[in-house]
């Protein structure tokens, strides 16, 4: 038996849930079919588009996001269409003979991963202090999500800081050397109990991103300030590549990351300030 998902899981809050339910009402030997479409618009968020994309896919992500639900793949992931306005994604994968096993996500985040990212961590917290500085006062509890080594969470000059990250590396690595207050998960944190919210080429790596940012919304005051950042729709990513560090299991257009803020319960407060600059 093969299934077919066309132009289907970009909208899906949480495309990972939606391959695993399908997984499992599948035999092993059935094939899966997936086939994606992503709007490659250079631009800001618009609400006047009705497309409803949450996430976009390349063949990197789509072949990730398939083994963390489950599947084998068939076939080498590829998109095509990169220049033109839609990018087109698709692949093939098998219910393996032992359905139990699965690549769990957060097996990848370890210490190895830590020291990949450090040197990118501490070059962050520098090169895009930019984009949150405006958004951070000195009276603020601020939390960094998905914070890493901890450098950026670390830069933040407000009274109180934390950081959120499921790599038990980087939050021991973040309260050692950095001093941080830290946690494996958003649930561990008290509702109503941050005036600012920032992750920072995080949300590419999440498996299911609405949910994660409905759970940041709940850690929020009211009226407080939710920044995100991802890298954007990249040619390297359009295609397989056999051991990728990255594992991001989602792209993202100004439009998709707008969309997910509203459909988590966001408000954008300026759309020129959702965008997309640079596809590189």
């Amino acid at each position: 038996m093969t299934v077919h998902l066309k132009f289907k899981i970009e909208y899906e809050e949480c495309p990972v849930c939606k391959l695993h339910s399908v997984f499992q009402g599948m035999q092993p030997g059935d094939t899966i079919d997936v086939e994606t479409a992503s709007t490659n618009l250079i631009g800001h968020w618009n609400r006047s588009i009705s497309t409803m994309h949450l996430q976009s896919f390349g063949g990197m992500e789509l072949w990730n996001v398939l083994s963390v639900s489950g599947f084998k793949i068939k076939n080498k992931c590829q998109s095509s269409g990169y220049e033109q306005p839609t990018v087109r994604t698709r692949c093939q994968g098998m219910v393996p003979l032992n359905k139990g096993l699965r690549i769990r996500v957060k097996e990848h985040y370890n210490a190895r991963y830590l020291r990949w990212q450090r040197d990118l961590n501490i070059f962050g917290a520098k090169a895009k202090a930019f984009l949150w500085k405006p958004y951070v006062k000195p009276d603020y509890k601020c939390v960094e999500f998905g914070g890493g080594s901890g450098y950026i969470a670390a830069s933040l000059t407000c009274r109180e800081k934390w950081m959120i990250e499921i790599n038990p590396a980087g939050r021991k690595w973040a309260e050692e050397h950095l001093g941080l207050r830290t946690v494996a998960s958003t649930s561990d944190l008290a509702n109503n109990t941050f005036d600012m919210v920032l992750t920072t080429s995080v949300i590419e790596h999440v498996e299911c991103p609405v949910y994660e940012l409905r759970a940041l919304r709940n850690i929020m005051k009211p009226g407080a300030v939710i920044i995100v950042t991802s890298p954007g729709i990249s040619p390297h990513m359009l295609k397989w590549k056999p051991d990728d560090i990255n594992f991001h299991l989602h792209e993202y257009t100004a439009q998709d990351l707008g969309n997910s803020l509203i459909k988590a319960g966001f408000i954008i407060k300026n759309e020129t300030l959702c965008r997309s600059e640079y596809m590189q």
